[in-house]
């Protein structure tokens, strides 16, 4: 199984820093609001991920993303109250479902791709978490690339034996058996073996294990969480 390539470049945290501010970005972009002084507060938040992502290097998915949130925001704290009828309706959807779920997605997905799994492990044991939430993260740190390269293997499978996407039109039921039940088929499979593997390593020993990756908070990690703390209060302190 072939993990997913890692980012090497940008902004080095810790992986608990990273983990504590998706837990902040994914708790203040869901259940937050847009309204009245808290609306740079939050959008500021929620472009947190987008300076991970900028800092990294990888400037075309920062422009898309950072484009999605500024137009959200502006559609949900501006044009929601200048637009009225079924227009208004469509922009709720569309700008509440963007401002909500992406910022939490994007540091989701910069948490994956930054981080591996034997620093999440080393990091999450010198912050003395349980094995009953180590253990799970650890899998499904494996399970998402192993995941995704299955699916490319199944569509490149089909594409062999001439069953293209314009099947999905004219027999859509057909479809889904061609695509999702390998699928199905792979997912029970490969978390059996994730958990064996992840048991075989002793990652539920209850003696204490030695790393090979040594993890410490850093000035920069510091001064990130510093950044983060204050956003969330000035959130909090918008009236």
């Amino acid at each position: 199984m072939i993990a997913m390539q890692r980012i090497k470049t940008g902004l080095q945290l810790d992986p608990r820093t990273k983990l504590i501010t998706l837990i902040f970005v994914g708790i203040i972009s869901v259940s937050g609001s847009y309204d009245g002084l808290k609306f740079w507060p939050r959008l500021a938040i929620s472009f947190l991920p987008i300076i991970l992502i900028l800092l990294s290097k990888n400037f075309r998915m920062a422009i898309i993303f950072s484009t999605l949130l500024f137009l959200s925001g502006l559609m949900e704290g501006y044009l929601n109250h200048q637009i009225h009828g079924t227009w208004n309706l469509i922009f709720t959807i569309f700008s509440g479902f963007i401002s909500r779920f992406l910022p939490a997605l994007i540091m989701g997905y910069y948490f994956l791709r930054s981080t591996g799994v034997e620093e999440l492990i080393a990091a999450m044991q010198r912050a003395h978490i349980p094995n009953v939430f180590t253990i799970p993260i650890a899998v499904m740190f494996r399970f998402f690339p192993t995941i995704r390269q299955e699916s490319s293997a199944i569509k490149d499978a089909m594409r062999l034996r001439g069953i293209s996407a314009s099947i999905a039109l004219k027999n859509p039921i057909r479809f889904l058996e061609f695509r999702f039940v390998p699928l199905m088929s792979s997912i029970v499979k490969i978390g059996d073996e994730l958990s064996a593997a992840s048991l075989t390593r002793g990652l539920d020993a209850h003696s204490k294990r030695t790393n090979y990756y040594q993890v410490k908070l850093q000035l920069t990690d510091y001064l990130w969480l510093l950044l983060v703390l204050i956003l969330v209060a000035l959130y909090q302190l918008a009236s």
